[in-house]
């Protein structure tokens, strides 16, 4: 499900009270997508972003943010302009608000795998502490080919 933000934040009584069900959002709007993960393989990231724009039909208008660790941070920034050249990617990293997602997390050797114990699994949850100006983000956006 991908929202703009004013589609995300106005109520949805706005357009039943004025009588209409039209959506008055504009077609300007830039639509935030999210990854969020700690593994060091990027391709399947590359892909999705990669699939979405190619589907699109106005990709100019999507803004990805990709969320992971403070070392892969500065890695995925790279490949990112590598890889994904004309596309706005902006890459956000933020230690502290990983390590209290981690801290919260509890894994029980009866729970099954430990790898879904990563708080990254649960970032989506924080997304705005990530995205907040205190988060360390790196712009990858390269010129449009």
């Amino acid at each position: 499900l991908c929202l703009t933000a004013s589609q995300l934040h106005r109520s949805q009584l706005v357009g039943r009270e004025a009588g209409t069900d039209q959506d008055s959002s504009s077609v300007d709007e830039l639509i935030h997508l999210c990854i969020c993960s700690d593994d060091s393989d990027f391709r399947p990231a590359v892909v999705a972003i990669r699939s979405a724009v190619a589907s699109a039909r106005q990709p100019e208008r999507f803004v990805f943010h990709f969320i992971t660790t403070p070392d892969l941070s500065v890695r995925f920034a790279r490949a990112a302009r590598l890889q994904l050249p004309g596309i706005h990617v902006e890459v956000h990293a933020d230690e502290d608000v990983q390590n209290t997602i981690q801290s919260r997390i509890e894994f029980r050797s009866s729970a099954g795998r430990k790898g879904l114990a990563s708080a990254f699994n649960f970032a989506p949850f924080y997304l705005p502490l990530f995205l907040s100006q205190s988060s360390e983000t790196y712009s990858a956006q390269t010129r449009r080919l």
